[in-house]
């Protein structure tokens, strides 16, 4: 129970994963009742990180969704199991219970495939962004190394190219066809 406890406290730079967004330490687990009684401290909300594209992606998923969920109450389940063997006669519960603890860990299980897919959409959005990166540093990096003496002698020669072309076209369109004759 104190393992599970601690892995629903697991916190990653300096924020808990299974907090909601509230921020603070999720479950505290009281010991000194019977059965011992696990009480949920954080919010219901999702925790969301912003891809470079615009993308929502989850980062973290409320405490309550995974360790007591309604039915599926992990931490409830081994509490009263616990209670159950130490006081050395199984109670009548004690098969709900393990039931219980069944349904908790397939919860638990679901509630992981939600995770992993949004760990494969970062993985994704990450080798996104640094292709990205790399192909900006590649432009930056062409745009820098250009000879701006030739880039402005290649413009002039297309600017008086031009000119020449547009006078010619005026040239043209004061003459028809009879004028030729003649």
């Amino acid at each position: 129970r104190d393992e599970v406890v601690s892995l629903a406290n697991t916190s990653y730079a300096g924020t808990y994963l299974f907090s909601g967004t509230s921020g603070v330490q999720p479950y505290s687990n009281d010991t000194s009742t019977s059965p011992a009684t696990a009480t949920y401290a954080g919010d219901s909300s999702q925790q969301y990180t912003q891809a470079p594209g615009g993308q929502s992606i989850i980062t973290g998923l409320p405490g309550s969704a995974i360790f007591s969920a309604s039915g599926a109450d992990v931490l409830g389940s081994l509490n009263r199991l616990i209670a159950d063997f130490q006081s050395g006669t199984a109670s009548s519960t004690a098969t709900d219970d393990l039931n219980e603890l069944r349904e908790s860990l397939t919860n638990v299980s679901s509630q992981r495939s939600v995770l992993d897919a949004s760990l494969n959409s970062l993985q994704l959005t990450t080798s996104y962004a640094t292709t990205e990166a790399t192909n900006l540093k590649a432009s930056q990096s062409s745009l820098v190394s250009t000879d701006s003496a030739q880039v402005a002698t290649q413009l002039s020669q297309n600017q008086t190219q031009q000119q020449a072309l547009l006078s010619a076209i005026t040239l043209e369109g004061k003459y028809n066809l009879f004028d030729y004759l003649s």
